[in-house]
């Protein structure tokens, strides 16, 4: 049985995290911590939707957000920031609410991406008690549950990274906590 979940992250701080915070939390719930970088674990085909803490504006141009636009797009990575922008203008006006997941349907690679902000633009430090962790990964799931209650092409199974760890300065433990 796949996983529903995957925990997937290259900080091995994150990832210590999880594996001390989710059993004690997440019983009951079939998922998988992996350490390494997306596209390893992205290879064995059985991820429907990958969240992506984003920006608010959907710029997909560095940090994990590169390497998920470098995956779904290979030969023009450029191409997810162009898809993500138009879904946001059409649906939000321009920005997607922090800590709000929307999801977009992307290609056979990877099937839907979760838009799920923990910073409204680019380079944004968050507060080191920031609740943005656990506010993206509640939205997350939501919006897995309301997705699959109307769509024919269900969402079986979402990977989901260290929330605002990287440019938003999120302390790593903190994270792991907060989405478990």
């Amino acid at each position: 049985m796949k996983p529903n979940i995957i925990f997937c992250d290259v900080n091995k701080t994150v990832i210590d995290g999880w594996n001390e915070y989710l059993p004690k939390i997440a019983s009951g719930l079939n998922y998988e911590v992996f350490h390494g970088p997306l596209k390893d674990r992205m290879d064995k085909g059985d991820v429907d939707c990958v969240i992506s803490a984003a920006n608010a504006m959907g710029l997909f141009t560095g940090g994990v957000d590169g390497y998920i636009a470098e995956y779904a797009f290979p030969k023009n990575p450029m191409d997810l920031t162009k898809l993500a922008q138009n879904h946001i203008l059409n649906n939000f006006t321009g920005q997607v609410p922090v800590g709000y997941c929307s999801m977009i349907e992307i290609n056979d690679g990877m099937p839907f991406l979760g838009i799920c902000p923990t910073m409204r633009s680019p380079g944004t430090r968050l507060d080191t008690h920031s609740t943005a962790p656990y506010d993206c990964m509640f939205s997350a799931l939501n919006a897995v549950v309301q997705h699959n209650k109307i769509a024919d092409h269900k969402i079986e199974s979402i990977m989901v990274f260290g929330f605002g760890t990287g440019v938003g300065g999120i302390p790593e433990l903190h994270c792991a906590k907060m989405m478990a």
